[in-house]
């Protein structure tokens, strides 16, 4: 009996390691709202504060359960939960300052979770740090937060690529397109709304393919001759 005991133990044991690619955690509720408004602010303030939302999201986890341990939007534990904020953006904007304050050196816009939550325990967010490194990976990786970045990078390439699409070209009359729209050459844009400039002019319109060279093709005479400054966006895709 003893014996079978200790296989029933060792079993448990080892149940209780098993890679986090073997197991199903789903944020649901109250804590998936939570998760993903977090996750949708650390996006917005990527350029200022550069903390990825898997970490913000994970460090509110293990502090607080996502808000379920805390009280006044305190999720990530700032000075031990003394302070208390009116909002749970005002609570993300002061982590967000925290992880900047210069103690964290690193960490601030870090494009590896994995490095970033290490600066930050290295930077002593928890005093002492124990299994919190460990602890945070597991989170981030057991309940699938690195989407989260990667909707992030997503748009970060998406900004890139779109900005480097911003050029100046010549405008072309021909009576043939429609009105209010242009024809671009497929190796400018294939797809989406462009906004073109004509001096201080700013005009949005829809985009037609098919002409060959480098050119924009418009029916209105006024623009014929002048060079535009195109910024695609939206739906572009080339």
């Amino acid at each position: 009996m003893k014996r079978v005991l200790a296989i029933v133990l060792s079993m448990a044991m080892i149940f209780s390691y098993v890679p986090t690619s073997a197991r199903e955690h789903v944020l649901t509720g109250e804590r998936k709202k939570t998760a993903e408004k977090i996750g949708k602010m650390c996006d917005e303030n990527w350029e200022k504060y550069g903390v990825l939302p898997s970490v913000c999201i994970a460090q509110a986890f293990i502090e607080s359960t996502l808000g379920k341990n805390c009280s006044g939007y305190n999720l990530w534990g700032i000075r031990s939960g003394a302070e208390k904020y009116g909002s749970l953006q005002e609570g993300v904007k002061r982590y967000l300052q925290v992880i900047n304050n210069g103690y964290y050196d690193g960490a601030p816009f870090q494009k590896d979770y994995r490095k970033q939550i290490r600066a930050i325990v290295d930077g002593g967010y928890c005093v002492p740090a124990g299994d919190y490194y460990e602890r945070a990976i597991w989170v981030i990786e057991a309940y699938g937060l690195e989407q989260y970045d990667k909707k992030l990078f997503r748009r970060l390439q998406e900004e890139k690529r779109i900005e480097q699409q911003s050029k100046k070209f010549k405008i072309v009359y021909d009576k043939s397109v429609p009105k209010y729209k242009v024809e671009v050459d497929k190796s400018i844009i294939r797809k989406g709304t462009i906004m073109f400039s004509v001096g201080e002019e700013v005009v949005l319109t829809d985009v037609v393919t098919g002409a060959k060279g480098r050119v924009i093709k418009t029916s209105r005479k006024e623009l014929c001759g002048s060079y535009v400054k195109v910024q695609v966006f939206e739906n572009a895709v080339g």
